[in-house]
């Protein structure tokens, strides 16, 4: 009967206990550790290498994240630009219109300035060096003897002056109008300058901004590389920790295993330990009270069944069931209990620190480390009077099973 015993759990320990693990947390997601057990957090594994490395990788993804931001900011400030710099190019498109326009008027009034320059030139130097017509007469000699009167000669002396003066207003006028133009001209060029000169100080900006972008995007590209460097770090020391604890966890097992052989332990306890253990790696199903898919609570009543002790349907109800045992104390047999505003969950305590539960919602039956400090209330349901004696302060509502 022993060395049976020995076989069939040396056999669940090698082929189902191993593969599916203790409890630990799973590797990183995302940079961050992703907690599997949030009934047994003592069971995850932890160490000052691993805490050393997740605080690096949370430090890193948070400067990638500043640093996103950053260029966040940089785009917006480069969009901001580009925005002006368009309204400065339109503005100076439209100048340059207008100076264009102005070119036009000022190359037509040329054109009409010329032609009266030329006409001016020709009657000025008609009266200065003296006009002859065919008859070898001065205009102005032609002008005096062709006058039939004082009268007349006043008349035609006042017309040619009144032609000259009317001459040399519409040389000024046209002059004044295209030093005018000129000027108007003149201004639109230092215009045009100066938002040329403008949009460029804003490209300069963006270009300074685009430098600024390239550079975090180099620094993003750097910490991408660090973290991951320290994820594949993380993943090396979680699976060297993960086979330190597959080491600790077969030793321990062999503790039990010599349990269920004991002379000393009861028989029954040997039979419920041995029934626990065939579950392992059952889905835990919210509700589940058969093989198929077990809660925590409906898990121990089903196996419970086997020694012929018939537990509530509720953890809560199931506490009160035995005699209720220092947590420091617990033996092979024994249930553990915690009990908080997010959690309500049991587990059978099977020796030499470890324990056997349904977790949670996509976890599995598994064996996890024991801790105590996490749980709030052991019943012991096998008990003897000897633990009755012992703990008779702690004996609770319900009634155990000798």
């Amino acid at each position: 009967m022993l060395g049976y015993r020995k076989v069939i759990i040396s056999a669940w320990l090698g082929g189902m206990l191993i593969s599916q693990g203790v409890g630990y947390a799973e590797p990183l997601t995302n940079g961050r550790v992703v907690d599997t057990e949030r009934s047994n957090i003592q069971s995850n594994i932890q160490s000052d290498s691993l805490v050393s490395i997740k605080t690096n990788i949370d430090k890193v993804l948070s400067q990638i994240n500043e640093k996103e931001q950053e260029i966040q900011k940089l785009d917006t400030k480069i969009v901001t630009l580009m925005e002006e710099i368009k309204r400065y190019e339109n503005d100076i498109k439209l100048k340059e219109e207008d100076k264009k326009k102005l070119e036009e008027e000022i190359k037509e009034l040329q054109e009409k300035v010329d032609k009266v320059n030329n006409i001016l030139k020709n009657r000025l130097k008609a009266y200065q060096m003296g006009y002859y017509d065919n008859q070898g007469l001065s205009l102005w000699i032609k002008v005096i003897f062709s006058a039939e009167s004082l009268s007349d000669l006043v008349d035609k002396l006042h017309a040619s002056i009144t032609i000259m003066k009317a001459d040399k207003e519409l040389m000024d006028s046209y002059n004044s109008m295209k030093k005018e133009l000129e000027e108007k001209q003149n201004d639109l060029d230092i215009v045009i300058r100066e938002l040329s000169n403008h949009v460029l100080g804003l490209d300069m900006k963006c270009y300074d901004l685009e430098d600024s972008k390239k550079q975090i995007q180099k620094d993003i590209a750097d910490l991408n590389k660090m973290k991951k460097d320290l994820e594949v770090k993380y993943k090396e020391e979680y699976m060297r920790l993960v086979k330190l604890q597959e080491e600790e966890l077969k030793k321990k097992m062999e503790g039990v295993i010599q349990t269920l052989t004991s002379d000393e332990t009861d028989e029954k306890v040997k039979v419920l330990i041995e029934e626990a253990l065939k579950y392992q790696g059952v889905p835990y199903v919210w509700g589940g009270v058969t093989p198929e898919g077990f809660d925590c609570s409906g898990y121990m009543q089903y196996i419970f069944r086997s020694v012929g002790v018939e537990l509530p349907r509720l953890s809560i109800e199931q506490k009160d069931v035995g005699l209720q045992v220092p947590l420091e104390e617990v033996k092979a047999g024994d249930l553990i209990f915690r009990y908080g505003e997010e959690t309500n969950h049991i587990g059978l305590y099977i020796g030499n620190g470890l324990y056997i539960h349904a977790p949670r919602t996509g976890d599995v039956i598994k064996i996890s480390k024991y801790n105590p400090s996490y749980w709030d209330v052991a019943t012991r349901v096998f008990y003897t009077q000897e633990d009755v004696e012992k703990y008779m302060s702690n004996v609770s509502m319900g009634e155990g099973v000798e």
